[in-house]
């Protein structure tokens, strides 16, 4: 099925991944895990993606039965159920490990998902990680899917002038905000520590 008829948020996600196409019965299964529960359903939807592009996994170029079966596994059922078909992936589809936390069970112990991407030069994401971390309000409140934490592109081997051009250019851009994996992510606080 075209994903004309998904729920907006679902259809920018997947496009944002190069995913055209889904089956009808994983399409119908996202639609109806969204309509049932939209902040959950968009918190694993997330988590898998970003799971995705931390290990490596190309799901435009994944086998469509595959990609569609991981999906609707990591949106209707959790991390855990996303986890054991990326295991079972045919070798050298994953460079690194896939990884996809259930926001809702670490968030009951008192814990949450960092979720860290790295800017290109041209500020673009290129690099993803996420870990386990102990929650903060921020978390607590909007949810670790509603976070993300970006490192600015590293200006320090440019000459002064240059250096401060890139670094007025890179916070008006972050206070622009960006798009991360169908998703934009608004601005909302500065820190310089960085555990």
């Amino acid at each position: 099925a075209a994903l004309a008829k998904l729920p907006p948020q679902l259809r920018r996600s997947l496009e944002s991944e190069g995913v055209r196409r889904l089956r009808p019965q994983t399409a119908e299964a996202l639609t109806r895990a969204f309509e049932d529960d939209q902040p959950q359903a968009a918190g694993r939807l997330f988590a898998c993606l970003f799971a995705c592009r931390e290990s490596g996994l190309a799901l435009a170029q994944l086998d469509s039965d595959r990609r569609d079966e991981l999906l609707e596994a990591a949106v209707v059922d959790g991390g855990d159920a996303a986890i054991k078909i990326a295991q079972d992936l045919p070798g050298g589809q994953l460079t690194r490990p896939f990884f996809m936390a259930d926001e809702d069970e670490l968030a009951k112990q008192g814990s949450c998902v960092v979720y860290k991407v790295e800017l290109d030069a041209e500020g673009k994401p290129e690099k993803f990680t996420s870990k386990p971390d102990t929650s903060t309000v921020a978390h607590s409140v909007l949810g670790s899917s509603n976070l993300l934490r970006v490192v600015p592109y590293d200006l320090s081997e440019l000459p002064p002038l240059a250096k401060q051009q890139a670094q007025r250019e890179q916070c008006e851009q972050l206070g622009q905000g960006i798009d991360v994996l169908g998703r934009r992510f608004k601005f909302l606080a500065f820190k310089t520590d960085h555990k």
